[in-house]
């Protein structure tokens, strides 16, 4: 088999030889465009670059990453796949600049840490945004600045990112409803809480949890937003106990299972309700151990964080990317699977 140059890959690209030398040697001064069409040429032609002298070559490559602070029990463990895989690739001069925001929906303090970023010349970010980055100006602030941009949580601008990386909603939707047909009599009813619908993740796992009870004929109140905010989950939970007589089981779809079930504990309703939680905070054990949640679905947020690096990674090292939308399918636990994977976090 012919071996294959940078003049076949420059010909095929449609690019010349010293846009296809700058690519593989890391250089950034290049459009967009024809990192794609070099990065698709090379995958065509079967090039391989030697990985050790493309990392001597490239410039050091620093990632921007801007995550909300809360709820900690979703963030905490997506930032610690993100350090994990910056770690494993700081001989390959990776490096990450991490900005945390309080409130989700404060686009005004988003736009200032992604211009941040910008000054800063980062070569690609990791965003999780409520809402599209375009912030009303048409263009998204990385796109305009020709930085490459990874969105984990919730895939807001699927025309302005380079990929998503996240869980399948609609599967999480589907999955706790088929739980919920088998906890539930005729009589019972469930709800579905949720941070925000702005949030496109959190309205697909409502719209697919609401339509998959419907279709099994099951009962539900229908869904309420508590905007991420634990006060909020349990004063919700509170009136949803009082005044629906029904109720019997709810769906946290987001974070806040620990407002949820201490409002269910206070209202001494803990041998009558269950609930179908997200992830897995360890604040959950008492009420595993108690028997009021019956199980989580877990998302993987530690591999989340971990493959948004490396999805980054290797867009800017190769201009290679395996797939634009990566989602990650929900994993159901039970009592005994979520005490044992606490257990081995203790011992590891």
């Amino acid at each position: 088999m012919k071996n294959v140059t940078i003049r076949d890959i420059a010909r095929e690209a449609h690019v010349s030889v010293g846009t296809v030398s700058k690519y593989i040697n890391g250089r950034t001064d290049i459009r967009e465009k024809n990192r794609r069409a070099i990065g698709e040429a090379i995958a065509r032609l079967g090039y391989s670059v030697n990985l050790v002298a493309r990392t001597l070559a490239h410039k050091p490559i620093r990632i921007g990453v801007l995550l909300p602070s809360a709820p900690a029990e979703y963030f905490v463990p997506m930032e610690e796949g993100i350090q994990s895989a910056v770690r494993e690739l700081a001989d390959h001069k990776v490096s990450a600049v991490i900005s945390r925001y309080q409130d989700y929906y404060d686009d005004r303090r988003i736009s200032e840490a992604i211009e941040g970023f910008i000054s800063r010349q980062v070569s690609g970010m990791i965003l999780a945004p409520a809402r599209q980055l375009s912030f009303g100006s048409g263009e998204s602030l990385p796109e305009k600045a020709g930085i490459p941009s990874v969105l984990v949580v919730s895939d807001t601008d699927s025309a302005r990112r380079l990929a998503y990386v996240g869980i399948d909603a609609a599967l999480s939707g589907r999955t706790a409803a088929d739980l919920t047909a088998l906890l539930l009599s005729a009589q019972q009813s469930a709800a579905i809480l949720i941070g925000s619908r702005r949030v496109t993740e959190h309205a697909i796992k409502a719209d697919s949890y609401l339509k998959s009870c419907e279709e099994r004929g099951l009962r539900t109140e229908g869904c309420f937003e508590t905007r991420d905010d634990p006060a909020e989950a349990y004063r919700m939970t509170a009136q949803l106990i009082r005044e629906r007589p029904s109720l019997r089981l709810i769906y946290v779809a987001t974070g806040n299972s620990i407002g949820v079930c201490r409002a269910i504990e206070d209202a001494g309703r803990t041998g009558e309700m269950r609930v179908i939680a997200t992830d897995l905070p360890r604040e959950l054990e008492p009420f595993v151990r108690m028997g009021l949640v019956t199980a989580t679905l877990n998302q993987h947020l530690r591999e989340q964080g971990h493959r948004a690096v490396r999805v980054l990674y290797r867009y800017l090292t190769e201009g290679a990317i395996e797939r634009t939308e990566i989602r990650f399918a929900p994993e159901l636990l039970l009592k005994s699977a979520m005490l044992e994977m606490w257990h081995a976090e203790e011992k590891s």
